[in-house]
């Protein structure tokens, strides 16, 4: 039964860690839109067994206005 969404929200991070197993980095590109965002959580409301939704990167804060609006 899926109970949560885990959006990787960009790839982009300040740092490069060796355990990192989405090898994100500072080059690293790709990111969601807003767009993007919204029709994946308008889509997620559709489970109805899902009610936890995750944030997750490289480093989401980076795209601050994107995380704030999910």
């Amino acid at each position: 039964m899926l109970t949560g969404i885990h959006v990787v929200l960009t790839y982009q991070c300040t740092g490069e860690c060796d355990h990192c197993f989405l090898h994100c980095g500072p080059q690293r590109e790709g990111t969601f839109t807003l767009l993007q965002l919204r029709e994946l959580l308008h889509e997620s409301k559709k489970i109805p067994t899902v009610d936890t939704v995750y944030f997750e990167g490289g480093e989401p804060f980076l795209f601050y206005a994107v995380l704030l609006e999910g």
